[in-house]
C-alpha cells in the first residue's frame, strides 16, 4: 500500500496541467506521433504557435499520415497570413482524410479571407455534406449569402441556424 502511495506522489506532477501531461507523454514515448500531435494542440490552445508547429512537425516526421496535423499546421500558417503554406497543409490533410470537416471548413475560411469567396462557399457546403451539424459552416454560409444578396439561401441558413439554436436551448433546459 505504501508503495502505491509513493508511486502516486512521485507521479502526481504529470497531472498538474495539460502541457505537463503531454510533455510527459512525449518524454516517455518520443516515437509516438500522437503524443507530439497532442502536445502541439496544447501549445496551440495556449497560444504558443512556434512550439505547436515544432510538435506538429515532429509528429509528421514520425508518421506523415497522422490525422489532423496538416489541418492544425494550416491554421497556424493562416493565422500568420502565410496563405500559400496554409492552403498546402489543408490540401495535404484532405488527401489523407478527405472527409475531415474541420479541414474543409478551415480551407473555406482561408479562401474567403483571401477573396476567393465562391471556393469558400463550395468548401463550406462540402463541410455540411460531411457534417450536417457543423454550426459554424451554417453561420458562414448565412453571412456569405447575406453579403452577396442571395435572399433565398440566406433565409435557408437563417432558418437552419434558428432551428439549431432552438434545439440547443431545449437541450440545455432539459439538463437543468
Amino acid at each position: 500500500m505504501c508503495l502505491f502511495a509513493l508511486v502516486t506522489t512521485l507521479h502526481i506532477g504529470v497531472f498538474n496541467d495539460r502541457i505537463s501531461f503531454w510533455k510527459n507523454a512525449v518524454t516517455h514515448s518520443p516515437h509516438h506521433p500522437l503524443a507530439h500531435k497532442n502536445l502541439g494542440v496544447m501549445y496551440y490552445l495556449d497560444g504558443k504557435m512556434d512550439l505547436a508547429e515544432k510538435e506538429y512537425a515532429a509528429a509528421l516526421e514520425l508518421y506523415p499520415q497522422e490525422a489532423m496535423v496538416h489541418n492544425n499546421l494550416g491554421t497556424i500558417y493562416m493565422a500568420r497570413k502565410d496563405y500559400l503554406k496554409a492552403q498546402e497543409e489543408f490540401k495535404k490533410e484532405l488527401e489523407i482524410n478527405p472527409n475531415y470537416d474541420y479541414a474543409l471548413f478551415n480551407w473555406g475560411a482561408l479562401c474567403y479571407e483571401t477573396g476567393n469567396k465562391k471556393d469558400a462557399e463550395t468548401l463550406w457546403l462540402k463541410t455540411l455534406q460531411v457534417n450536417p451539424d457543423f454550426f459554424e459552416a451554417m453561420r458562414k454560409l448565412f453571412l456569405y449569402y447575406h453579403d452577396i444578396g442571395d435572399s433565398v439561401n440566406e433565409a435557408f441558413y437563417r432558418n437552419k441556424i434558428t432551428s439549431r439554436m432552438g434545439e440547443f436551448t431545449a437541450y440545455y433546459q432539459t439538463r437543468r
